[in-house]
């Protein structure tokens, strides 16, 4: 593995590495704290919304900066922060102690990743490596650290989450340092900082015209908020249907796995499709895992619909990029992305939690149905976006002989 692709491999690594412990486990630890499906469902909402303001903030000054590592590294230093203060203040002080510190926690570990994939996705193009291979490792890593995160659960138990998630942040603080620079940067001429930011503000709001772009955020954010009630209740659904946190913890790994295989052998397959080809196919077995949860379908159906996460999250992923790199410019590439994880990650999937959690406590399960008909929606809008977008740079002009 050459260096640089090397390093963009260890900054894709270290997020989806606090991702394994995070996601299937942190509501195990609000639950240890006392809290309800319906106060952890308002809890990760609020915590979402705020990511409306923090990561378009966190891309557009790391844009401007041109140096979007260190952005993203005091991004996941001060979450490793507030994490750790939550641990140590959550058992004593409860949901007075836990809203305010997510309302950090969260929305500055997650202004970390769409920075780092914009630069993996344009470092894809400048130092000429296969993007689906890099991210791979990002997958691995969530798996390995789901597994191990179990493990020691097991013996910890679920009070010790807090703690994990904090020192691992502490790590990506580290693990994001040796990422290289953009080759595009080096060719962008340096300006002071407030006019960057402004020029950087300026052409953000001009992307945020472009009718293309707009159905493209509504298309992704459907596609992703389907996956809202796995996120904040999947661990909960399977130990309502009576399996163990062992096999729960394979539930987990094998959706991921099976991510894994996509990224690591797909990539010549998916490499010629359209990014609205590969959005419309994932959202479509999107739609099929999601009723399939709806019911216990025993321990081998419901595994094998966990093997749809290579469909529901890792074709509309690979689709997701392909479209920021070929219709957002590169001096744009981390507001982009930020504008991408703002609606899909923070609106939406704030609005879609804060709502799930009072129809989970009165439908359980069956509340995933739900979740089909926000993937049948991205569908429906994913051939929408085909027949509007040419495929093309969304800021192409042409010139007076008609060149592009």
């Amino acid at each position: 593995m050459g260096g640089e692709r090397l390093r963009f491999s260890v900054a894709q690594a270290a997020p989806a590495a606090v991702g394994g412990i995070y996601l299937p486990f942190f509501p195990l630890w609000l639950t240890g704290q006392g809290l309800e499906p319906s106060q952890i469902s308002l809890v990760l909402a609020c915590a979402m919304f705020l990511r409306i303001f923090i990561s378009p903030t966190a891309g557009i000054v790391a844009d401007a900066l041109g140096d979007r590592r260190r952005v993203a590294m005091a991004c996941a230093a001060l979450a490793s922060l507030a994490f750790g203060l939550m641990a140590g203040l959550g058992p004593v002080f409860g949901l007075a102690a836990i809203l305010p510190l997510m309302l950090i926690a969260v929305p500055l570990n997650s202004a970390t990743g769409p920075i780092v994939e914009a630069v993996t996705a344009r470092g894809a193009i400048d130092y000429r490596f296969d993007y689906a291979r890099v991210r791979l490792w990002g997958s691995l890593a969530f798996v390995v650290t789901n597994y191990l995160g179990g493990l020691a659960i097991g013996f910890t138990g679920a009070g010790a989450v807090a703690w994990m998630v904090s020192v691992m942040l502490a790590g990506c603080a580290i693990a994001f340092w040796p990422l290289p620079p953009l080759l595009s940067d080096r060719r962008t001429e340096r300006k002071a900082m407030g006019r960057a930011i402004q020029r950087i503000f300026s052409e953000g709001r001009v992307l945020l015209r472009q009718p293309v772009f707009l159905l493209f955020l509504l298309t992704v954010t459907f596609a992703q908020t389907a996956h809202a009630v796995f996120y904040a209740f999947g661990t909960i659904t399977f130990r309502s249907f009576g399996y163990t946190d062992s096999y729960i913890g394979v539930l987990w790994a094998s959706g991921t796995l099976a991510e894994v295989a996509l990224f690591a052998f797909g990539g010549r397959v998916t490499r010629g499709a359209p990014a609205t080809g590969l959005i419309a196919l994932g959202v479509a077995l999107g739609a099929v895992r999601w009723i399939g949860m709806a019911f216990d379908t025993g321990p081998v159906g419901v595994l094998l619909l966990q093997l749809l996460h290579a469909g529901s999250f890792g074709l509309v992923h690979l689709g997701t990029m392909k479209f920021l790199s070929l219709a957002v410019p590169a001096r744009l590439a981390a507001t982009g992305q930020s504008l991408f994880a703002v609606m899909a990650y923070g609106l939406g999937m704030g609005l879609v939690t804060l709502a799930i959690g009072p129809l989970y406590d009165a439908a359980g399960p069956r509340t995933y149905l739900l979740m089909a008909v926000l993937s049948g929606v991205s569908l429906a809008l994913t051939l929408a976006l085909a027949r509007a977008w040419n495929g093309r740079s969304l800021f192409a002009f042409r010139n007076r002989m008609g060149v592009v």
